[in-house]
């Protein structure tokens, strides 16, 4: 813990460690307030007998990481999130998978998890008149069938038309049966 460090090894109050940990984090980052705050932390590591070599790497450390550091709630959350995210992807990875495709995906693009899921042993099937749903469905253990969102220009209002003629006339035979 940062503000820890500062207070027992270079013996800042937990005041003026607090104002080093907002200049390092968050929205009130300031490398101007960081470069003020040095020189009282190298003072205070020295008047505690901490040689001038080991307080200016531990104060290297510290910019180091305020470039990514996050607090203990944010960080907490994050690692639960990302074990169960994992546990899914182990234990269901064809829901997960086809939850993640529903969701647009996200930091990768579609194909990248389409071709995830194969790595995975999934099966990946292309659209289906006749069974796709709008959103992409897991139609058994280790099936995804891809949905109608797939298609950049289909609406969701075409969806429901297709789906309610489908309904109506029984599965489509044909282009033309389609496009009647």
């Amino acid at each position: 813990d940062v503000l820890t460090v500062a207070h027992e090894v270079a013996g800042l109050s937990y005041g003026e460690a607090d104002l080093m940990r907002r200049a390092m984090s968050g929205k009130t980052r300031s490398h101007e307030r960081m470069a003020d705050l040095e020189g009282r932390f190298l003072s205070g590591c020295i008047g505690r007998g901490v040689p001038d070599a080991t307080a200016r790497e531990i104060w290297r450390q510290i910019v180091s990481f305020s470039g990514y550091s996050f607090c203990k709630a944010h960080s907490a959350s994050y690692a639960v999130l990302s074990f169960q995210e994992a546990w899914l992807k182990v234990y269901h990875p064809a829901e997960f998978l086809c939850s993640v495709l529903n969701n647009q995906g996200g930091f990768y693009r579609h194909q990248e998890y389409i071709s995830e899921a194969r790595l995975l042993g999934l099966r990946v099937l292309l659209p289906d008149i006749n069974r796709s749903e709008y959103e992409h469905t897991v139609e058994d253990d280790r099936t995804i069938r891809i949905g109608f969102l797939a298609f950049k220009d289909l609406t969701h209002t075409t969806h429901e038309r297709l789906i309610a003629e489908r309904a109506r006339g029984g599965p489509y035979t044909s282009i033309e049966d389609l496009a009647l």
